[in-house]
């Protein structure tokens, strides 16, 4: 409990605006107004929502029939492919434009389908002035089977430009399947294909001596293959300034994904505790209207949370759908003996009030010192901020739970 307080009181004085309030609060209090505890607010809402400001942009590249638009989608988990945020998947060659694809959740993550090298429209001595190459965050350089001279002296040009990119060799599956008629497992397939595309490049002058990372992927199942693992190269890859924002906005496709994502939302709960009591401080300071906590602003804002939480690490209602038509799965069937699961905790109010257990808590907005008035404030606080974490532990639960079985039921079909 101290350490909690005292690291609440750290959290007040860590910014400019956050020190102005908590010195005017505790030492010149007649002074505070308005203007300060807005800038307070604006601070910490600044501090847990700058990354959806931060515009990251990834341009996928391919020949006719290399799954760009299956890839599209599936990284974006969108499985309905009528649906209006769908790229169009055909077998003919669908892209003779660039076309963007943004993230349905999350706007500042977008996905570029490029037209192919050397198309009538888009003639290799002119196409990276045509596509605006310097415009794009990361490449990746999609293929169904060999990597062609275009995509090699791509990747040469990219180099020379220090941009970064990734050769994805994708159908993966279907190459598992058809060798598995000649009784090839899919260990010693997988081997075949990585060594084949590795000695493919090594001979190309320029990945004699650092031969690029190849990536292998199905569009029908990012679960399986080396999907969590491109996820996790490009985080990795990231610079600071972006890295948060691509952990936050990247599907929960692996162990590492999901730990990383509940990483960095425990990192923001003081954030989000503060950022909620310091706009009820406001109401109560500046506008008188009550005394009591109004528990349901209190439910209405942790449900509001939890609904993120659930988003982010792929155990909302969509993503677990969706997981239920790829592989089977389905979490419910995975927690029969749970009492509070996250969507019975985001759908019923009874579930979520027994687990709240609200205590009581009376302000007296107008009869205490500001000072004593926000004392009042911190263990609701704290006690907030051990609510928002238990969220979060049971949303992180779920996803494990789900992504273990996920891996187990591929393993049983491999």
């Amino acid at each position: 409990m101290v350490e909690d307080l005292a690291m609440t009181f750290l959290l007040l004085t860590l910014q400019n605006s956050l020190g102005k309030f908590f010195h005017l609060v505790t030492r010149d209090k007649d002074k505070l107004s308005k203007e300060d505890l807005e800038a307070a607010r604006a601070e910490i809402d600044k501090k847990l929502n700058s990354w959806k400001c931060i515009q990251m942009t990834i341009a996928v590249i391919g020949e006719s029939g290399s799954g760009k638009s299956s890839f599209i989608n599936a990284v974006r988990n969108v499985w309905d492919e009528t649906s209006a945020a769908a790229a169009k998947v055909g077998v003919k060659e669908t892209t003779k434009t660039i076309t963007a694809y943004s993230h349905p959740r999350h706007k500042n993550l977008v996905y570029y389908d490029l037209p192919g090298v050397n198309t009538p429209s888009y003639p290799k001595n002119t196409y990276l002035d045509q596509i605006k190459v310097d415009d794009y965050d990361y490449f990746l350089l999609l293929s169904e089977g060999r990597f062609s001279e275009i995509d090699c002296w791509l990747a040469d040009e990219l180099v020379t430009r220090k941009k970064v990119f990734y050769f994805v060799r994708t159908k993966i599956d279907q190459d598992i399947r058809n060798n598995s008629r000649q009784k090839m497992s899919r260990v010693e397939t997988l081997q075949e294909i990585r060594e084949d595309l590795r000695k493919y490049l090594e001979a190309h002058p320029g990945f004699a001596n650092t031969p690029p990372e190849i990536f292998l992927i199905s569009n029908h199942n990012p679960f399986d293959f080396d999907f969590a693992k491109l996820n996790q190269k490009m985080i990795h890859d990231a610079p600071s300034s972006k890295r948060n924002a691509l952990i936050a906005t990247m599907e929960a496709f692996s162990l590492t994904n999901i730990q990383r994502k509940a990483m960095k939302l425990r990192g923001e709960v003081p954030f989000m505790a503060l950022y909620y009591h310091l706009c009820r401080f406001y109401k109560d300071m500046f506008t008188f209207s009550g005394c009591e906590a109004d528990q349901e602003n209190v439910k209405q804002y942790l449900r509001e949370k939890l609904e993120s939480f659930r988003s982010q690490l792929g155990v909302d209602d969509k993503s677990t759908k969706a997981l239920k038509e790829i592989c089977g799965v389905v979490l419910e069937d995975l927690q029969t003996d749970r009492c509070e699961t996250s969507a019975l905790l985001a759908s019923s109010d009874e579930v979520l009030q027994n687990f709240l257990d609200l205590s009581k808590v009376t302000y007296y907005a107008k009869a205490v010192p500001v000072l004593g008035a926000l004392m009042v404030y911190m263990p609701e606080i704290l006690f907030t901020k051990r609510i928002l974490r238990k969220l979060i532990d049971i949303c992180v639960y779920e996803a494990e739970l789900l992504h273990r079985k996920v891996s187990e039921v591929l393993t049983e079909n491999d």
